[in-house]
């Protein structure tokens, strides 16, 4: 009988370091994987850091600053990536005391929501606050689609007894409710506790409720929504209070009334059978009001999900199968609060840990090595060569990636020149010389040392392709002409341009004219996350909580930091390589972002504009080591244009979700797919998904995990 030890492993090239990629590494070799010991696992990665959308860096040269790709912040309805991210935590056993030890002083419960609403040409802040629990997400249990309902009816339940000012009891309100039915008295509120208590019955009783109780739930669903908003603002007292519940009413309403009258809560039809329509057609197909099809919610989560196609504003389109299943998960089931804020980078806070674990476990790690092609072998079935570019030679055997910021292991915002050959030349960067050379953009002109080709029987057996799909008309050519159904995937599977901006300054957010407010249950400040303001950069996150993890002199300070970001119109891309087109575009985000701060900055810091130009942010307010004058202190700030194939956020516009691949389904009998661009049940671009593509990428091969959390068929 043969040892298991002396088994042959199967060799699996992960090519790419993202959340997908991380995610499906990290459950093949879990030990609570029983095939855990079948595989020899390579993770092939462009530049020197995982992370892709999701890599940040640390700045040396300014305060260890962290820099990001973007704004990400992780909702609490993230039950599979909180699973494994807490596995992880655990099996790193980082010593008591030592800097985010465990999962649960890396990620920070965080209940405020800023909406900005334009009203009669002018903006008006809209703060919400959702309630906190003791609950983690991570544990596994979710409600049916009912449950859904009863949690988001009992939460319009306490917003309409908020904005009147009045808070009672249960019993109370139980009370009330009785008394109500009995005299038949025409109700906002007992239409409320209606809605709340037959989504709790029918949750109860199963499919076969359907004849006793849906024109029950119909009747009292459109009969709340149609409350007249002049009775209400009477009620409530506030005109604006009472129109922005209204809003959450008829937008609640509506998606119950159309996921009951299309069949889905009762199994007829699948959120995915609406994944043709955009979600705000199929809001008003449904009854929704004008107002609430204009809203600041509605418009906030095309902005949130950075869907406009090519980039446009005018062009707001989003599947509605996914985003309503995306809403009703966010609202109706997230666990100790709505949001989950980092509490240092994301490369330190997700992928720092994924490469210290997986690396105990055996994994290894091959930096600088960038896919040029996946080449099928003599019968097309699968999976035969692939092609990689060596960037640089490394002058040790391995590539050591981290540093330590105040004890706590990061990634550099730039490669360790010293442990490279051609380092100097590396940072000595193309002329004019005044950057390094960027091994993680399409465009580079470096001149890289050398290729090699990964064969199928030596090199790999299975390969899991974690790389964005942008970059796939690239690297798959051999496949997308081959096969129809790639060909259909990477031309209908689209992709966005996003811009990032991140400022340091002087003073405190409520010193810029930003009032904070108090939510209630929490004693620590809540500094907000907002949406849904001026373009381009529409997204808005005060991120002073990352001052401690920075490193900054004792001249030079911050007080606050601000995140930005948002979706910018795309323009045509160039054949690499092109130095030209990196420091156009990087000019571009420049220009991009003093434009906006010379216009928007008023609005959302009134006391942060200068003198010389009213409503415009006054530089010197910015931290800048390099003491500059006047707009030129900008430059010592951080912003990107995320324009690269692989770094372009995937949407999921209407009709296009059929063209997706599943992981397990490539038509290849080698090759797993892993990313949020699967068609991996989620089917938004977002931390959940890439991490349910990645967990369905182990199962692929493994059968491991046995289950996921919340992934409609």
């Amino acid at each position: 009988m043969q040892d298991p030890a002396s088994k042959k492993k199967t060799k699996v090239a992960i090519l790419g370091g993202g959340v997908a990629a991380m995610a499906a590494a990290f459950e093949l070799t879990s030990p609570k994987n029983p095939r855990r010991d079948e595989f020899d696992v390579t993770v092939y990665q462009m530049g020197w850091r995982l992370g892709g959308k999701g890599a940040s860096g640390r700045n040396a040269r300014l305060g260890q600053r962290i820099q990001e790709h973007g704004l990400h912040i992780w909702f609490g309805c993230y039950e599979n990536a909180f699973r494994v991210m807490r596995e992880c935590y655990e099996e790193l056993d980082r010593p008591a005391g030592s800097p985010l030890a465990t999962w649960d002083e890396a990620f920070k419960r965080h209940s405020l929501v800023t909406l900005e609403e334009l009203v009669d040409s002018q903006w008006r802040r809209w703060d919400m606050w959702f309630p906190q629990s003791d609950d983690n997400p991570g544990d596994g249990v979710l409600p049916s689609l009912w449950g859904m309902f009863e949690v988001i009816a009992g939460w319009l339940t306490e917003a309409f007894e908020t904005a009147k000012g009045k808070k009672r009891s249960w019993i109370e309100r139980l009370l009330r409710g009785l008394w109500e039915l009995l005299t038949r008295r025409p109700s906002l509120y007992l239409d409320l506790f209606r809605i709340r208590s037959l989504a709790r019955r029918l949750d109860r009783a199963g499919a076969t409720s359907r004849t006793r109780h849906h024109d029950a739930m119909a009747d009292v669903l459109d009969r709340a929504r149609g409350k007249m908003p002049e009775t209400l603002a009477a009620e409530i007292g506030d005109e604006d209070v009472a129109r922005r519940f209204l809003i959450l009413l008829d937008l609640s309403a509506t998606m119950m009334r159309g996921l009951i009258e299309d069949g889905v809560v009762f199994g007829e039809k699948n959120f995915r059978d609406l994944d043709r329509f955009d979600f705000r057609a199929w809001l008003g197909d449904h009854g929704a009001k004008q107002s609430t099809l204009d809203s600041a919610p509605v418009n906030g989560y095309y902005a949130l999900a950075f869907s406009y196609k090519d980039g446009r504003a005018d062009q707001q389109l989003i599947a509605a199968g996914a985003t309503l299943y995306g809403l009703l998960r966010m609202f109706g089931t997230y666990r100790g609060a709505l949001m989950w804020k980092m509490q240092a980078g994301m490369g330190d806070t997700v992928f720092g840990p994924f490469y210290e674990v997986l690396k105990r476990r055996g994994v290894k790690f091959e930096f600088f090595r960038k896919v040029e092609a996946l080449r099928l072998d003599a019968d097309k079935t699968s999976v035969g060569e692939i092609d990689i570019i060596r960037q640089v030679d490394l002058k040790q055997t391995e590539y050591e990636p981290l540093v330590a910021v105040r004890g706590l292991p990061c990634w550099p915002s730039e490669p360790d020149y010293a442990q490279i050959v051609q380092g100097d030349e590396l940072r000595r960067g193309p002329a004019p010389h005044d950057r390094p050379y960027n091994l993680e953009s399409h465009w580079t002109s470096w001149p890289n040392v050398g290729k090699e080709t990964l064969r199928r029987g030596e090199d790999f057996d299975q390969v899991i392709l974690g790389i964005s799909v942008g970059a796939l008309n690239t690297i798959c050519r051999d496949l997308v002409s081959h096969s129809p159904e790639w060909n259909a995937m990477v031309e209908h599977t689209a992709t966005v341009p996003t811009i990032a901006l991140q400022l340091w300054l002087k003073r405190t957010t409520e010193a810029l004219g930003w009032k904070n407010v108090a939510v209630p249950g929490v004693d620590e400040p809540q500094h907000t996350v907002m949406d849904g303001y001026e373009e381009p950069l529409n997204t808005w996150a005060d991120m002073t909580n990352l001052l401690v993890r920075e490193d900054w002199p004792a001249s030079h300070t911050p007080r606050s930091i601000a995140y930005f970001c948002g979706p910018v119109p795309a323009v045509p891309l160039p054949e690499p390589p092109d130095e030209a087109f990196i420091r156009n575009q990087t000019q571009r985000g420049f220009d991009v972002c003093v434009d906006w701060l010379n216009r928007y900055t008023a609005d959302l810091w009134p006391k942060a504009t200068g003198a010389d130009k009213p409503g415009a942010l006054d530089w010197a307010l910015l931290v800048d080591p390099g003491d500059g004058s006047g707009v030129e202190r900008m430059r010592s700030q951080y912003w990107r244009i995320n324009n690269d194939p692989t770094e372009q956020y995937v949407l999921n516009l209407p009709g296009t979700v059929q063209y997706r691949m599943k992981s397990n389904a490539s038509g290849y009998s080698n090759l797993i797919l892993a990313g949020d661009w699967t068609d991996n049940g989620l089917n938004l671009g977002c931390v959940e998904a890439a991490a349910v593509s990645g967990l369905q990428a182990s199962q692929a091969l493994s059968g491991y995990p046995a289950r996921l959390i919340g992934v409609p068929s």
